[in-house]
Formats: C-alpha cells, structure tokens, sequence
C-alpha cells in the first residue's frame, strides 16, 4: 500500500473512533481528536507495518478506551 492509499484509509477510520469516543466517553468533538490524535493507539495505527488498519473503529475505540483506563496497550493477537 502507498502513502497515500495509507492515508486514505486512515482517514475513513479515524472518524469512527472519533465519533465512538465522544458518544460512549462524552467528550466533544474536538476533545475526542485531541485525545485519540495524543494516543498511543493512534501513534500504532499510523505505523502501517503494524496493521492495526485493518481493526474496525469498534475495535480500534477498545483499544484506546482501555489505554486510557489502564494505561496499558493492549491489542488482539490478529494485529501480527
């Protein structure tokens, strides 16, 4: 995949987080961007040789949902 169909394909993924952010964690708009943009989840789904892409906003919103309660990165086995 090429940087741009990479970046493409972030930027129909991202909205979806965004938007399970701010409706399951009540944060606005802009501070669930801000929060997922600061993430270490989202610092891994930039990383395209990690392939985190492939996981769903679902997924990816668990992820970073249980980076912020437990401090920890947890990602399913299927990511490698």
């Amino acid at each position: 995949m090429n940087e741009d169909q990479f970046s493409a394909l972030l930027a129909a993924v991202v909205p979806g987080v965004v938007a399970l952010i701010v409706t399951r964690d009540g944060l606005s708009e802009q501070d669930a961007t801000e929060a997922f943009f600061s993430s270490e989840t989202y610092a891994r789904l930039s990383d395209e040789k990690l392939k985190l892409w492939h996981f769903s906003p679902e997924t990816l919103y668990a992820i970073f949902h249980g980076e912020r309660t437990t401090g920890k990165l947890l990602i399913p086995e299927e990511a490698g």
